[in-house]
């Protein structure tokens, strides 16, 4: 019976981090990222375009490292009904 609970309190604190990991990616991108790429997407740059603007401006992806396309496509559909227009 203990192991059970020990094993529920592990699988809490764990779930518990990645919810906190992404609202953190989510502030990143939804403050910084979303609305840059909504009014790039706005202007009619492709996915491309945009990937390749935000690693020339210096705004990184959560994780680090340069933006692709892909990962543009990802941002766009999730924050999507959430950017402003």
């Amino acid at each position: 019976m203990r192991r059970r609970a020990e094993r529920s309190a592990v699988l809490a604190a764990r779930a518990a981090g990645r919810a906190a990991s992404r609202d953190a990616a989510d502030a990143v991108l939804y403050g910084v990222s979303g609305p840059e790429i909504a009014r790039l997407r706005r202007g009619g740059m492709t996915f491309q375009d945009i990937a390749d603007h935000l690693n020339d401006t210096g705004i990184r992806p959560p994780a680090g490292g340069d933006w692709w396309p892909g990962g543009v496509r990802k941002v766009w559909l999730r924050f999507s009904e959430r950017i402003p227009e």
